[in-house]
């Protein structure tokens, strides 16, 4: 599927991937695989260290919406987040 994709390209969504390389500290299933992915495929995170999500019955925050995007694209973007923390 995203060997697939002819580049260049841009892929977001909602992944629930978690990585100590983009988030808290922690990893799961998901966010290792995709990292994976990420480093065999030459592929680009866009995302800051800025959460994507607070959860609205803890109020933990975490990024897990992610952007990627194939190298030759990483230059045309600056990816930012809205401040999801009450004031």
């Amino acid at each position: 599927m995203l060997f697939e994709i002819p580049r260049p390209f841009v892929l977001y969504g909602d992944f629930n991937a978690i990585h100590n390389g983009w988030d808290n500290g922690t990893t799961n299933r998901i966010g290792q695989m995709l990292f994976e992915i990420l480093e065999e495929l030459d592929l680009n995170l866009l995302n800051t260290p800025r959460p994507t999500r607070l959860c609205p019955t803890n109020r933990t925050a975490n990024m897990l919406d992610i952007s990627v995007c194939s190298p030759d694209m990483n230059m045309l973007f600056n990816w930012s987040t809205y401040s999801i923390m009450p004031h």
